[in-house]
């Protein structure tokens, strides 16, 4: 049976089944568990988003199956309908086959015209726990992972990441890691990473890397600002549900107000923050804030005046 084909019997498998652990697919293909392993990681470099679980439970989850929606950017799915194509050339009674075949029928409306959306940061908080519990694995048994991450600047890459930190940074969750393949370290925005495979292959974790460097030389989060805003009783009990940065504190001011205090970085982001809640809350420090959001108020009144 060929490469392609034992591909596609995996995805299926997973698709129809939940998780599966790869002793269970290789019974079924008839393949060891280190060619499973070769697949899934051949599929997931293609943009499948293929989790692993580790332990004596683990096993695959293909999430979201991107063949039944609109996960895989048109190029890569005009790949996987090339490569349908031939093995149903090679041998047409593969009823896998056909089955794909038929999905990427009616993915593309019959008409092959395939519909994509644009990509939108991955608001699933159960998907963004399950990552973090990944990347959480690697960082605790020092293990190499492969993800599959959409940069807003280069679109859907294949990355393999030392994962060493975790930092919030306005309500979104970051992990500091080495990248091989940009050899330094980066953050990853967890929201954008689609799919992760954890790798066998332990990393040696640099001691001399400082994350307090590491942020002051990051742009992202060079431009700090330790936020003390008042926030009306009105709002405060769905305001206090929201973790919007990693060290914030919501106590009891007086009878009309409670008081937030937290570290936000970003100038533009922190005003917009600010702003979206109007008259419901007001900015006591840093000074140098309530002068920008004062002087962005008066620009607001003069544009729509």
């Amino acid at each position: 049976m060929s490469k392609v084909s034992n591909s596609l019997r995996i995805l299926l498998l997973l698709s129809k089944n939940g998780k599966m652990s790869g002793e269970q697919l290789a019974g079924l293909l008839e393949l060891s568990e280190r060619s499973i392993r070769k697949h899934i990681e051949d599929l997931l470099m293609a943009g499948f988003a293929i989790h692993t679980i580790r332990g004596r439970n683990g096993g695959y989850i293909l999430d979201a199956n991107p063949l039944w929606n609109s996960f895989l950017k048109s190029k890569e799915l005009d790949k996987l309908a090339d490569l349908v194509r031939k093995q149903r050339a090679i041998d047409p009674e593969d009823q896998v086959v056909q089955q794909v075949e038929v999905k990427l029928q009616q993915l593309s409306n019959f008409d092959h015209t395939f519909v994509m959306s644009s990509y939108s940061v991955n608001t699933d908080f159960h998907h963004i726990d399950f990552i973090k519990k990944q990347l959480k694995e690697c960082l605790k048994k020092q293990l190499k992972c492969i993800i599959n991450y959409h940069s807003a600047s280069s679109g859907s890459t294949t990355r393999t990441i030392h994962t060493y930190h975790f930092v919030y940074h306005n309500a979104h969750e970051y992990c500091v890691a080495y990248c091989e393949k940009r050899q330094r370290f980066l953050t990853f925005k967890l929201s954008r990473i689609r799919s992760i495979l954890i790798s066998d292959q332990p990393f040696c974790k640099d001691t001399s890397f400082s994350l307090e460097q590491f942020l002051g030389e990051n742009s992202l989060f060079s431009d700090s600002y330790d936020i003390e805003m008042l926030v009306r009783r009105d709002i405060y009990v769905w305001f206090r549900d929201t973790k919007w940065t990693a060290n914030q504190t919501i106590e009891e001011y007086n009878d009309e107000y409670y008081l937030f205090k937290g570290r936000m970085y970003g100038l533009s982001d922190v005003k917009q923050f600010i702003l979206r809640f109007g008259s419901n809350v007001v900015v006591l420090r840093p000074k140098k804030l309530c002068e920008e959001i004062q002087q962005e108020i008066k620009k607001m009144l003069k544009i729509n005046l």
